[in-house]
């Protein structure tokens, strides 16, 4: 099977006061968000919400996405 980075979604996290918070409008609180394709797609308040739409979306999870990665090398 071949795949590239752009088979993946990715969640991240946006730092309250950072610019993508500010992007997404939520610069007070911060917020996770789904890259899918290289584009940021959703902005959530919690990591759970952001986990079930990027599961919906029928892509698989990036290494470094959050609902994945543990941490640790």
């Amino acid at each position: 099977m071949n795949t590239t980075n752009q088979d993946f979604y990715e969640i991240r996290y946006a730092y309250p006061t950072s610019e993508k918070a500010k992007q997404f409008k939520r610069s007070a609180e911060g917020c996770y968000y789904v890259q899918i394709k290289g584009f940021d797609t959703e902005a959530f308040k919690t990591i759970a919400e952001a986990t079930e739409y990027a599961q919906g979306t029928g892509y698989m999870p990036s290494f470094y996405s959050l609902d994945v990665f543990k941490g640790g090398y």
